[in-house]
């Protein structure tokens, strides 16, 4: 709520669009579904996905082609991408087994490699390091790949 204003009054910086109220936290992602089945939106702008129900009402908004903005609450990617209620986000982890030469071929001393079983709901992410500080992840599915793959071939851009 604190996004788009405080109580009944919607801050004047979101102009005509739609605001919906969440009284109750355990419901936000009903209202998520809500906004799209009755609303017809563009966008939805979500504050503080927080549960694996939410995470998966995102990737709902995102299968229907609506452009989704929201926030995560974290220390980084990286924790974020391995919290089993938020994972979802980042189209679910999964741990594979390798065959000898699969792990060969992709010069892997472990034959048991995480890996995202689907799309991301976002495309890219703002992940905010330290006050004024944060990192850009132009291409969010490659960033969690590469923090999967537990190295980094191209460091995204950190801007302070």
């Amino acid at each position: 709520n604190e996004i788009a204003g405080e109580g009944d009054v919607p801050h004047a910086s979101i102009g005509a669009a739609r605001r919906m109220m969440v009284r109750d936290r355990r419901l936000q992602h009903e209202v998520m579904v809500e906004a799209v089945q009755n609303h017809m939106p563009t966008c939805l702008v979500i504050d503080e996905i927080g549960t694996k129900q939410e995470a998966r009402a995102a990737m709902d908004v995102r299968h229907r082609g609506i452009q989704l903005i929201g926030t995560a609450h974290g220390t980084g990617l990286q924790q974020l991408v391995e919290n089993p209620e938020l994972n979802g986000l980042f189209g679910g982890i999964h741990t594979v087994i390798l065959s000898d030469h699969e792990a060969a071929r992709r010069g892997l001393r472990s034959k048991s490699v995480q890996e995202r079983m689907g799309p991301c709901a976002f495309d890219c992410a703002i992940e905010l390091t330290a006050v004024g500080t944060w990192v850009i992840h132009h291409h969010l599915a490659d960033a969690v790949d590469r923090l999967l793959l537990k190295h980094s071939q191209q460091r995204p851009l950190t801007y302070e």
